[in-house]
């Protein structure tokens, strides 16, 4: 535990840093920050970011948060598409929100971030008593997607 300390003080010794950053490391290594534990004065760009989870494993997890700015924090928002190949008609498309919005960066753990929304999944399915081959088709890439959002906080 005290490498980890030393590491922690290393790092803010060496970098210059202002006040919003100085949450990049205790954010998120073993639990899931929601933007409601940050407090009330949260600004976010207006910029959103978006990407899609079609097995919600470990290498899209990770290649997310790999492809995220060093020193920042994003909000975000997970959702549920039953089929992808009806986002782009005219259709006003059925999207279920998985979770409330939470916190990551480049520093938040991959496992952590996959397990999480692996356990939304499990729960929206539980809940609304839908079919357990959701799963099997995510995985099969047939249809239904997780959206990601993701955005910058200022």
């Amino acid at each position: 535990m005290s490498f980890v300390v030393i590491i922690f003080i290393l790092y803010y010794n060496t970098q210059q840093i202002n006040s919003l950053t100085a949450l990049i490391l205790p954010l998120s290594f073993s639990k899931i920050t929601f933007i409601e534990d940050l407090g009330d004065t949260i600004s976010i760009d207006s910029t959103l970011n978006s990407t899609i989870f079609y097995s919600c494993n470990i290498e899209e997890t990770s290649n997310l948060i790999k492809n995220l700015e060093d020193d920042v924090n994003y909000v975000v928002n997970i959702e549920f598409v039953m089929d992808i190949s009806l986002i782009d008609s005219d259709l006003n498309i059925p999207r279920m929100h998985l979770s409330q919005p939470f916190v990551i960066n480049k520093y938040s753990s991959s496992t952590t971030v996959t397990m999480f929304i692996n356990r939304q999944l499990d729960l929206m399915i539980d809940y609304y008593y839908l079919d357990d081959l959701i799963l099997l088709e995510m995985q099969e890439k047939l249809g239904p997607v997780v959206f990601v959002h993701y955005a910058k906080i200022l």
